[in-house]
């Protein structure tokens, strides 16, 4: 679970409810879905560098997933893309969108959690990548995109996306009640909301 609101390079506008968000979906995660708190890390601000991501997403996770595992991924944060438009980057706390080598690729997290002998891989990013404004930071010169990249939902394999955002759009952030848009609606869905049928399980 990954929060980032203040980022290391001052330039880079904070996300505003991005630690409250990915308290809440950690608690929700133990108190709702029942996980064991060893099984959950929490990364806030500065404990999100790229390293820090590459670790758990990379590292810790294969420890611990067996065939009967379902895992979740869900990070609140700014996204970025390249200067084609064609690549996807979580922006982890010391990145900056003019330094690729700084960026966590998505398609490099889609890749390891694929790898996973997991049963299920729900990822869920309260972000997004067009780079008009938002959720979203450019690299210098270039142009927000105004054709839909797509990629940070259409991830392959066994993983699930629930996304704020597709490759155009931007995120939003719900002030009134002080969480991310998408985020607060996740919270009510996973809290009971989504149970649609009324069987006591919530669905994707």
């Amino acid at each position: 679970v990954i929060g980032i609101t203040s980022y290391r390079e001052k330039e880079i506008p904070a996300v505003k409810y991005a630690p409250k968000d990915a308290n809440s979906i950690a608690a929700y995660l133990e108190n709702v879905a029942r996980i064991p708190k060893s099984n959950i890390k929490l990364m806030l601000d500065s404990s999100a560098t790229k390293s820090d991501l590459e670790a758990y997403i990379e590292d810790w996770l294969q420890r611990r997933v067996n065939k009967n595992s379902t895992v979740y991924v869900y990070y609140a944060g700014h996204g970025t893309h390249d200067a084609q438009g064609k690549e996807a980057y979580i922006v982890p706390f010391e990145g900056h969108p003019d330094f690729p080598s700084k960026l966590y690729p998505l398609k490099r997290m889609y890749d390891s959690l694929n790898k996973l002998p997991a049963n299920n891989v729900i990822v869920m990013l309260d972000s997004c990548f067009s780079g008009a404004e938002g959720k979203s930071v450019i690299s210098a010169g270039a142009r927000p995109l105004v054709i839909s990249i797509e990629t940070p939902v259409l991830a392959q394999g066994k993983i699930m996306v629930l996304a704020a955002s597709t490759g155009s759009q931007i995120s939003s952030d719900y002030d009134k009640v002080k969480h991310g848009l998408f985020t607060y609606y996740l919270l009510k869905g996973m809290k009971g909301e989504a149970d649609l049928n009324g069987d006591g399980i919530v669905e994707l």
